[in-house]
């Protein structure tokens, strides 16, 4: 029984003993594969790829044929003309040397509101002039080629003169028979399509049609 006793003492102290070392080279292996184990580089902050030289151009640009090409800025334009805070008093046609035929409409405020069919000008009741520009969406076509005039009046000539000089009539109508304003339109008539008998037409019917289309 004594013996028994002993040699399970001496069995358990060897399991023990077995199981201390197994412990302490496992914990030694650990502690050598960490130090010998390569360790990843920090991480580095990504670099964003450089500017490129039309990037660093700062005013509008393109580029064409790998130049680059500086485009002038967008003009500054005022925005649509507003509208008068007092009624109407008058309103009146009228013909500028410059800028065409106008619809002119006198307000209770002072203020004066013409109306060209490239924009809109406003006179404030202190005197000052803020112009507002017509935007326009436009396609073009090639205008279709008129036929020859005929050289004898009674195949036409002579209608399409006094269709001419009727929307002269007209224009002179709508401007009030003002002397003064058909002086300056006839000069820019002149420029604009000269003697040129289907050009006239043309221009004096465009004008015609602006001062139609206005409720007089």
């Amino acid at each position: 029984m004594f013996r028994l006793m002993t040699f399970t003492v001496l069995l358990v102290s060897h399991a023990t003993f077995t199981f201390a070392q197994e412990a302490r080279l496992k914990t030694r292996w650990q502690a050598a594969a960490e130090a010998t184990a390569v360790q990843p580089a920090p991480a580095q902050a990504a670099q964003e790829p450089p500017e490129s030289a039309a990037a660093q151009i700062k005013t509008t640009a393109d580029l064409a044929n790998g130049q680059v090409i500086a485009l002038p800025a967008s003009p500054n334009l005022p925005g649509a003309a507003p509208c008068s805070s007092g009624p109407a008093t008058g309103e009146s046609n009228g013909y500028d040397a410059d800028r065409g035929p106008y619809i002119e409409t006198t307000h209770a405020d002072g203020s004066v509101r013409r109306e060209f069919r490239s924009g809109i000008e406003i006179t404030a009741p202190d005197g000052s002039k803020t112009w507002y520009p017509v935007g326009y969406a436009m396609s073009n076509s090639q205008p279709p080629t008129p036929p020859e005039l005929p050289s004898d009046p009674a195949k036409g000539l002579r209608w399409l003169q006094m269709h001419n000089d009727a929307l002269q009539r007209i224009i002179a109508t709508y401007l009030g028979n003002d002397q003064a304003s058909i002086d300056r339109y006839a000069a820019r008539e002149q420029r604009d399509a000269g003697d040129d008998l289907f050009k006239l037409i043309t221009y004096r019917t465009e004008i015609a049609a602006f001062y139609a289309s206005r409720k007089q």
